[in-house]
Formats: structure tokens, sequence, C-alpha cells
């Protein structure tokens, strides 16, 4: 299970390192969606369903996401055989809905 997890945390690194160049493209060959995903945004707002990713939301946030950079700081894994939890904090540095690059 450790090689499990520790592979989980080295694939979720480089598919969002994807998503903040805006490679939308590559970051979901790395990370498919289940149906009951559920992505609570920290921008806030309303969480969003699997079934809300539609082909043009997700180009849209390929668009979002620009140039940038990701670093994550891995506070603590767990793995069981149904399930994987990774508390992580992340550290992106990128250009943001059109604004210049920022923290």
């Amino acid at each position: 299970m450790d090689q499990t997890v520790a592979d989980l945390v080295e694939r979720s690194a480089e598919a969002n390192s994807a998503l903040m160049r805006g490679e939308i493209t590559k970051y979901y060959e790395m990370i498919p969606h289940t149906e009951d995903f559920l992505l609570m945004s920290s921008f806030g707002g309303k969480p969003t369903r699997a079934s809300e990713l539609t082909a043009e939301r997700i180009e849209a946030m390929g668009r979002f996401f620009k140039n940038g950079t990701f670093e994550h700081e891995l506070l603590q894994a767990y793995g069981s055989a149904d399930m994987v939890v990774l508390a992580i904090i992340e550290r992106p540095h990128v250009e943001v809905g059109g604004l210049p690059a920022q923290d």
C-alpha cells in the first residue's frame, strides 16, 4: 500500500502542475474523475459534481490557469483497500483568470 500511496502523491503533483500550466487534457489523463467526484473550489461557492463538468467547462478551466508552477507539501497520507486520503498544502504560482502571476 505504501508504494501505491507514494505513486498517487507523485501523480497528483504532476497532474496539478499540468493544470497550473493550462494543460487540462494532461491533467484529466493523469487524474480521472469518478461519478462521485466532488470539488470544493478554493475560490468558494457551490461544490462542483462530476456531472457538471461538461466539455465546455473543462475547456474553460484549461484557459483559466496559465504559465504556472506548482509545489505541494504532503502533510499526511492514509490508504486503505477502498480509499486514499491525502492532506496536502498546495503552493501554486500561476496566472489566474487573466490576472498576472500570483501565489
